[in-house]
């Protein structure tokens, strides 16, 4: 029969030469130069001081999302079979994750029945067009009506309101 108690504390385990490379902790192995984990797994210990453990960085991507998705939409086609089709034999062996990433992105903008067609249409024309602007000040006219409505409420005299405005940075 199995010992199946649970070890409350590190228990060395010897190879058929007699040396220990890993630890039992509990029911788990732990390789030596690792620490148990709160759940009985094996966690590295944390990076000491000046070591990098990733030193060159993130890769760059070879193709990024917003090429894939210009030259995506600038092949032709009249269905999105074709136009997916066309551009596969385009990109050849060059074809790349930004590729599929940009069809299935495409084929969601398609889609008449899929809730997340408007947001893929966002996504796609913000990388390839660039985010647009939103206005964030207030048109004069816009302005002006705001101006009365609150002096009407509030009976604050509308020079005084645009006084505040334009102390607290805003156009009137």
């Amino acid at each position: 029969m199995t010992d199946l108690t649970i070890q409350p504390y590190p228990v060395p385990v010897a190879d058929a030469e007699g040396k220990s490379s890993e630890v039992r902790h509990g029911q788990n192995t732990v390789p030596s130069g690792f620490v148990p984990g709160r759940n009985g797994g094996a966690l590295r210990p944390p990076w000491q001081p000046g070591e990098v453990p990733n030193p060159g960085g993130r890769p760059k991507l070879d193709r990024t999302p917003a090429s894939a998705y210009a030259e995506l939409l600038g092949t032709p086609g009249g269905t999105i079979a074709a136009i997916v089709k066309a551009y596969r034999a385009k990109r050849g062996k060059a074809f790349c994750g930004a590729d599929l990433a940009a069809i299935g992105m495409l084929r969601t903008y398609a889609s008449s029945t899929n809730p997340s067609q408007t947001r893929a249409a966002v996504e796609i024309t913000d990388r390839v067009c660039g985010k647009v602007e939103q206005p964030h000040a207030l048109r004069q006219q816009e302005t002006e009506a705001l101006i009365r409505a609150l002096a009407e409420s509030t009976g604050i005299d509308p020079a005084a309101i645009r006084a505040l405005g334009e102390k607290l940075g805003g156009s009137s």
